[in-house]
């Protein structure tokens, strides 16, 4: 069994986004670790090749004047990391995402059930979000889609329920019900 984990970066030094903890903890218990850069021009991709020489980085441009900049550096950029991964079951951690190391043997168990099973859905794990300052901290917990095994069938985007077309024939996600990173 192969586990790829993998991730998306786009100025996350100027964004203050903790994404080498992130890469740090998904080579906890991956076996390879997949980063798509959308582009960065702040350090980001540089500090990545040279502080984790073993991650398989590679760089697509998102062009932030765009129209339809969001859908590809969201969805499409998650999409394209996920395609990057050989890895038999795929575990995706958005930049600022932690699996903390008491989790890899649970994370690592998951990905075996998943596999010995041939489970065809997408598992969700809980996850615990912190939003404030160092006077207030709001906490939230909640379950996202994180793992699959590697199927074609599975890709990141907007769902088809989801998908409209404006007059250029432009797809977009339909307002509330897509933020064009979906399973």
């Amino acid at each position: 069994m192969k586990i790829s984990g993998y991730t998306t970066t786009l100025n996350c030094i100027d964004m203050d986004y903790p994404f080498e903890l992130c890469i740090d903890s998904l080579l906890g218990f991956c076996d390879e670790v997949c980063v798509a850069d959308g582009g960065s021009s702040d350090g980001t991709f540089e500090k990545i090749k040279e502080s984790f020489p073993e991650v398989v980085l590679k760089r697509f441009p998102v062009d932030l004047s765009e129209p339809r900049w969001a859908i590809k550096a969201d969805g499409g950029l998650k999409n394209i990391a996920r395609n990057m991964c050989s890895g038999d079951v795929l575990w995706h951690a958005d930049n600022d995402e932690i699996l903390d190391e008491r989790s890899y043997p649970h994370a690592l168990d998951l990905c075996k059930k998943m596999l010995e099973y041939d489970c065809q859905e997408v598992a969700k794990v809980p996850f615990y979000e912190f939003w404030g300052s160092l006077d207030f901290v709001r906490n939230d917990v909640f379950d996202r889609p994180a793992v699959s095994l590697s199927k074609e069938n599975i890709s990141i985007g907007i769902p088809n329920y989801a998908r409209r077309t404006d007059k250029d024939d432009q797809m977009y996600c339909r307002p509330f019900d897509s933020d064009s990173c979906q399973y």
